[in-house]
């Protein structure tokens, strides 16, 4: 279900985005973050999902560098 939807989401985005459009002919890469906080819940710590502000900053100026960001919108 959730695949589903996400997959009829980047289509629809990238028929209206020239720049999805062109990501996805090469390759689009999607970074997905799911607890950013100096102190996350327990759930989050278990299942290493969370990562601090520091490292959120530190991971998003790499991915800056690394990767052409496209806004949707």
């Amino acid at each position: 279900m959730v695949k589903t939807l996400v997959k009829s989401s980047i289509g629809f985005a990238a028929s209206r985005i020239p720049a999805v459009r062109r990501a996805l002919d090469r390759g689009l890469s999607v970074f997905l973050y799911h607890d950013i906080a100096e102190h996350p819940s327990s759930f989050s710590q278990e299942c290493d999902l969370a990562v601090s502000p520091e490292q959120f900053e530190r991971q998003t100026r790499w991915i800056a560098q690394e990767f052409e960001v496209i806004s949707l919108d």
